[in-house]
């Protein structure tokens, strides 16, 4: 599996912390996540934060607009 330089996401929750850079600590293990919802893993943000994030929020070849993109695109501030 490849990794991104840097974080991105197509989700609310964590546009804040879009261009940070992070290290990958591991995947979730299944009692830490939902079995339908696939793989996911622990990141430490180069800010020294940690969260669960997403394959789409890390991994390389995953093709979306991050949150900002989006919300220019709809004609909406994504800062609030």
């Amino acid at each position: 599996m490849e990794f991104r330089k840097t974080f991105t996401t197509p989700y609310e929750q964590y546009a804040h912390l879009e261009g940070l850079g992070f290290t990958v600590l591991g995947e979730l293990t299944d009692a830490e996540r939902d079995p339908e919802v696939g793989p996911m893993y622990h990141i430490q943000l180069e800010d020294g934060g940690k969260i669960a994030a997403w394959p789409e929020e890390i991994e390389t070849g995953h093709d979306f607009p991050s949150w900002a993109e989006f919300c220019e695109s709809v004609g909406q501030n994504p800062r609030g």
